[in-house]
């Protein structure tokens, strides 16, 4: 781990010599999660400071009387999109874009300031230190992405960070036989990826009865942590786990305990506020109760969010004297089936980019109803042009098979779960769902 400590210290060194930002939001975001109680007072303070900011300086709430947190709307995705320009602050230029479709395949982009983006990698620092992993520790970050280098690797090494990236295509055994032996043949201490990835990876660890250092500690996002997967990495095979919940918008949201429930977060009170509102209402509800997850951005000022209903539900398990939630339980997070092209491979991107890419698009769902037999659900804007139905299944039959059934659908409205939130992808093949 000496080679770690080094590169650790020469990127501090170099964050010192620019100013030591990042040491500033790190000692900041480390403090706040420590003592999230006695940060209370100046969390308040830096929320009436990014309210007054979005008032006097975003078209949305220009004019707006509001003073206190609960006085502004609730706002989400569609209320940004059909206000975008409203809700950015000044020009674009130097704003850092993060683009997301998301579990409810509704294709987004959000603008970040220079110093919102530091704070974020920040936290994510501060956050990581909570199990273990500090900076320029040995990492594979495995992505779901058909993204090969020039050499036709699907491996790319970022040096500064020690951090190699892997992106794979599927998820046939001689792929993770190739993730397993990197992991050890790289002494790689820390592996993260999508919820599914690593229990796809969980799966073949056992069935191949391959044997890996005891403290490698798989990192999830993106999607929940199940039961069969968490116990089966720590119970079974003496490994370690630990869920991340984050999105692109805001960054990260809250981390469950080491090797604890997938579905059960500490929330990060550093850079958000964090509200459990009701179903059908904008009231708190009390804890126990499920409520939607609606987050406050304290630290973006290219494209304030105040009060932004990110479409997840939980409970609040503990709060603090407040009433704010700390621990939540999610109920509904980002469920993204598993589509399996017509061979009955495992596919990680069943839409392809060029479907992401369509002008006009609202929001997508993709359903396999059988082996060969898909369906794609489209939701343009009003002011679309046709769709070109016959090109874009094709797009999708390049992806999983000539002899793919493709049946693309314009809708006006998409179908939702029971607790208003659309699924992207709905996987309806007898023969893929779990027994």
């Amino acid at each position: 781990m000496m080679k770690s400590f080094f590169m650790r210290r020469r990127f501090w060194f170099k964050d010192f010599a620019t100013g030591g930002n990042m040491w500033r939001h790190y000692r900041d975001v480390r403090r706040i999660m420590r003592h999230p109680e006695e940060s209370q007072p100046v969390l308040e303070e830096r929320l009436e400071d990014i309210l007054k900011y979005a008032k006097s300086h975003t078209g949305y709430y220009s004019g707006f009387e509001g003073k206190v947190l609960s006085d502004f709307p609730v706002v989400n995705k569609n209320t940004i999109r059909e206000n975008y320009d409203a809700f950015i602050v000044g020009s674009k230029d130097g704003y850092i874009p993060r683009f997301t479709s998301g579990s409810t395949g509704t294709p987004f982009c959000a603008y970040q300031d220079k110093d919102s983006a530091i704070r974020r990698i920040a936290t994510i620092k501060a956050s990581n230190d909570g199990f273990g992993f500090h900076s320029c520790m040995p990492m594979l970050y495995l992505r779901s992405l058909e993204i090969p280098e020039e050499d036709g690797s699907m491996l790319r090494y970022e040096k500064a960070q020690n951090i190699w990236y892997g992106y794979i295509a599927s998820y046939d055994d001689a792929e993770l036989e190739r993730v397993v032996r990197f992991i050890s043949d790289r002494r790689i201490r820390y592996v993260k990826g999508y919820a599914s990835v690593i229990g796809y990876l969980t799966d073949y660890i056992e069935k191949s009865g391959a044997v890996l250092p005891r403290e490698l500690v798989f990192i999830t996002i993106s999607e929940i942590l199940t039961e069969n997967v968490r116990s089966r990495i720590v119970d079974r095979l003496g490994l370690h786990v630990v869920s991340q919940y984050a999105n692109e918008e805001n960054g990260l949201l809250g981390q469950s305990v080491p090797d604890g429930p997938g579905t059960v977060f500490r929330l990060n009170k550093a850079n958000c506020r964090i509200e459990l509102l009701g179903l059908d209402n904008d009231e708190p509800v009390s804890i126990g109760q499920p409520g939607r997850v609606v987050v406050t951005d304290m630290t973006n000022r290219a494209m304030p969010m105040i009060r932004y209903d990110i479409g997840d539900v939980a409970v609040c398990l503990e709060a603090l004297p407040n009433g704010e939630p700390l621990v939540i339980r999610l109920l509904d997070y980002r469920r993204i089936d598993m589509i399996y092209d017509t061979s009955g491979n495992p596919v990680p991107m069943a839409v392809p980019p060029q479907v992401f890419a369509l002008p006009s698009l609202r929001q997508m769902q993709f359903i396999q109803e059988d082996v060969k037999e898909y369906v794609l659900n489209l939701n343009m804007s009003p002011d679309s042009q046709n769709v070109d139905c016959t090109q874009v299944a094709q797009y999708i039959k390049d992806l999983l098979g000539r002899d793919a059934q493709v049946r693309v659908q314009v809708l006006c409205e998409m179908p939702q779960t029971s607790t208003r939130k659309h699924k992207l992808c709905i996987q309806k093949c007898s023969r893929y769902l779990p027994l």
